[in-house]
């Protein structure tokens, strides 16, 4: 879990994801590169994989949907995220809640 590089804002925390879309399970997977992987089973058509990505973010941060925001990578698989309202302590400790064991 060291290995992902949260970084913070004034706005909130910064996630850099990897996501895997078109997965058999929405789930987190483990580091990758400096980001988390995290798969979902939407595929990558018409946003529907990176609503889904919010969403899994949304549930693991435990914060509105609304809070999250995908700022960097839209259209590629790298991704960076940021969940406003939380300092990057607080969203490092939630994924380590959320990670594989």
């Amino acid at each position: 879990m060291h290995e992902i590089e949260i970084s913070e804002s004034p706005a909130g925390a910064i996630i850099p994801v990897h996501a895997q879309p078109g997965a058999r399970r929405t789930q987190v997977v483990g580091a990758h590169g400096g980001a988390v992987k995290i798969a979902v089973r939407a595929k990558a058509e018409g946003g529907k994989a990176n609503q889904a990505l919010i969403d899994v973010i949304a549930k693991i941060m435990a914060v509105p949907k609304s809070s999250c925001e995908i700022i960097g990578g839209a259209a590629h698989r790298q991704k960076r995220v940021l969940v406003h309202g939380i300092s990057a302590a607080a969203a490092r400790s939630a994924l380590q809640r959320a990670w594989p064991k």
